[in-house]
This record gives structure tokens, C-alpha cells and sequence, in this order.
């Protein structure tokens, strides 16, 4: 959409997360809509970004839209339920 509005989502924890990105739970704790995020950090924190790890110091991170490009997605005919049923027979569990 170019309504340039991020989604704030929380997750209860990895668990929650990986059963979001296998398709078990439709979908995170929807929090709000923004358009920039300004994150302050006090004390030493782990970051991540494209797989390099690092320690951050106190820092103030902004997030927004720089710019706004179009973008293809290949949609999964087979849907969520496909993956769901997948996960369920390597657990040993019938559909």
C-alpha cells in the first residue's frame, strides 16, 4: 500500500514467532500503525541486522520510509494449511 504506514506487531515469544512463520497462527499482537518508529535505547543491547551481531551502545534508532519501490511476490496457491499439515506429519501426527 503507499499509505507509508508501518504495522507495530508483537509476539509473545520465539515460539509465537515460529508458529507465525510456519502459518499454525495466523498472525502477531497488532499494536499500531505509524508512520516512523524512534526506538532509545539506555543501556548496552545485542543488535542484529543481515545476520552480522554486534553489542550497541545507548543510542536513539529511527525508522521510516526512505523511499517507496513496487514490488512482485509469488503467492503460494497451496496456502498456510499445505505448511501446517507439512509440519504435523514430520512431527509423527496424522492430518
Amino acid at each position: 500500500m503507499d499509505d507509508k504506514l508501518m504495522e507495530i506487531v508483537g509476539v509473545y515469544d520465539s515460539a509465537h514467532m515460529g508458529r507465525i512463520k510456519i502459518g499454525v497462527t495466523n498472525s502477531g499482537l497488532r499494536l499500531a500503525q505509524c508512520r516512523r518508529i524512534v526506538i532509545k535505547t539506555t543501556k548496552m543491547l545485542p543488535m542484529q541486522i543481515d545476520g552480522e551481531p554486534w553489542m550497541q551502545p545507548p543510542c536513539t534508532i529511527t525508522v521510516g520510509h526512505l523511499n517507496q519501490m513496487p514490488m512482485l511476490a509469488k503467492v503460494d496457491r497451496r496456502g498456510p494449511r499445505r505448511v501446517q499439515s507439512l509440519f504435523l506429519n514430520l512431527g509423527g501426527r496424522k492430518n
